[in-house]
């Protein structure tokens, strides 16, 4: 049983996310199956489906095994101060109440306090209805001051009415006024709030016993208006009040020139008015407030002495241009071999006035694009050639060079070249009897290989290993002979 089989009949347990698929091996001459069993093939991929969570991350887990997806910690979803976060992903309810994103904006308030005359209040704690935290600090209030009372108030107007003209009010009564108001400043200064709201009743009562002996009333009116009404007591002289030098009325104003009747010695109520003559703007040329341009009219303010503005319209103005400009380009030239790209940057208003023209150019010059070179006069052993190249961009671009003359040739070897027929040096030298000479033109050969000793040179040989060592013989024999002579 070695033989395997992939096929149904022989399939053991199918693949999974966990294991490769198992079949049975089969007898290798009759296929039959057996119990033995062989893994073959791929473990199937997992089935991420099974959705899982806790109270920080939320995962996958696999339908057919325990394997799961990394775990993700939740996002989204806002939490408020009576509410949690819910998960944007798995709608998992997570993290904590956000005490400063209130659920409401009803609100409730505690601790408040009216202030009184011996003590501060409190505006008081605003608390969020919802959760019950605190959403603002109250912030204290000052002590009521007798001088914002009314009662104490109308008291001090009786005084200054009696030291304005003593006599007006009743000595004794006036004495008591003001002994109640020295005992209010007292009081104010303790802790007894209760006394004060009572010595402040005294002084009300006090007050509606007092009348004035007798008073007139001056009314003084502007234009049928009440500016001034003034209680002066009787006999005595009213103040006129500060009235402005102009009225402004429209397209005109009115000049203050005086009153009309008499305010001194006054024994009864009387109405002043005020007299004023109509005259015409004069308009004087202020602050422009909106420029004119090409395209709209401004505006300029103008005043006149009494006081009245009027906006004046400004005729267009066509050589302030709005800003409103176009830029287009005109007469493009691409790059080439030699030259950048170039343009006209034309800027125009939205007037149709070209504002200017400005020679633009832009990114470099393309660079020659050369061709192969072309032979336009071939060389000869008298002449330089001539070679040619073209720019493919431009066929208008080329560059020439030259090209080196050719060599003479002397293949008979009588000195003469055999195209141009001149004198020439180019044949193969031969020294036959190693005169240094050459034997066809008569000209000194390379000595290079010449005995030191003697005139003999092996140049013929050609070959510096061989020249050295006849070098070495002709230095022997030499010696030899020099050391026989000294025998």
């Amino acid at each position: 049983f070695t033989k395997q089989i992939i096929d149904d009949a022989y399939l053991n347990t199918p693949a999974s996310c966990t294991a490769k698929a198992t079949y049975f091996y089969a007898c290798s001459v009759c296929d039959e199956k057996g119990t033995e069993t062989f893994e073959y093939g791929d473990k199937l991929p997992h089935t991420f489906t099974v959705p899982k969570s806790d109270a920080t991350d939320h995962w996958y887990k696999c339908a057919n095994c325990d394997a799961t997806t990394e775990k993700e910690a939740h996002k989204g979803g806002t939490a408020t101060c009576t509410e949690k976060a819910t998960c944007s992903v798995c709608s998992t309810v997570y993290g904590n109440f956000d005490y400063t994103n209130h659920s409401t904006d009803a609100t409730v308030t505690k601790n408040e306090k009216a202030a009184g005359y011996t003590f501060k209040g409190y505006t008081g704690d605003i608390y969020c209805a919802a959760c019950d935290h605190l959403k603002e600090t109250g912030t204290e209030i000052d002590k009521l001051k007798l001088s914002d009372n009314e009662t104490v108030k109308s008291a001090n107007e009786i005084l200054a009415a009696e030291e304005a003209a003593p006599g007006t009010y009743d000595a004794e009564k006036i004495a008591a006024l003001e002994d109640a108001l020295h005992d209010l400043e007292t009081l104010v200064n303790g802790t007894d709030e209760d006394a004060v709201v009572n010595k402040i009743a005294e002084l009300g009562n006090l007050i509606t016993s007092i009348e004035p002996i007798a008073y007139v009333t001056v009314t003084f009116t502007v234009d049928g208006e009440t500016v001034s009404t003034q209680t002066i007591k009787a006999g005595a002289d009213a103040t006129a009040p500060e009235q402005a030098a102009y009225i402004i009325d429209g397209d005109s104003h009115k000049v203050f020139s005086g009153w009309t009747g008499d305010y001194t010695n006054v024994t009864e109520d009387v109405t002043i008015t005020a007299t004023y003559t109509a005259q015409a703007h004069t308009w004087t040329d202020g602050n422009v407030t909106k420029a004119a341009t090409c395209m709209a009219t401004g505006t300029q303010m103008q005043t006149c002495v009494c006081g009245a503005t009027h906006e004046k319209t400004l005729e267009k103005d066509p050589a302030n241009h709005t800003g409103n400009n176009t830029t287009t380009r005109e007469n493009e030239h691409p790059a080439t071999c030699t030259a950048k790209g170039s343009y006209v940057e034309v800027v125009t208003c939205e007037c149709g006035t070209v504002i200017s023209r400005t020679d633009k150019t832009e990114g470099n010059a393309l660079g020659h694009s050369w061709g192969d070179w072309t032979v336009t006069r071939p060389a000869t052993c008298t002449e330089e050639g001539v070679k040619t190249r073209t720019c493919a961009r431009d066929a208008a671009h080329t560059e020439t060079q030259a090209i080196a003359k050719k060599a003479h040739v002397d293949n008979n070897g009588d000195g003469k070249c055999d195209v141009c027929g001149s004198n020439t040096d180019v044949h193969q030298h031969t020294d036959s009897n190693h005169d240094n000479t050459c034997d066809n033109c008569g000209k000194t050969i390379n000595t290079s290989f010449r005995c030191s000793m003697c005139d003999y040179n092996d140049q013929h040989r050609n070959t510096p290993v061989f020249g050295w060592f006849v070098i070495i013989i002709h230095f022997f024999v030499h010696l030899f002979a020099q050391m026989k002579a000294w025998v």
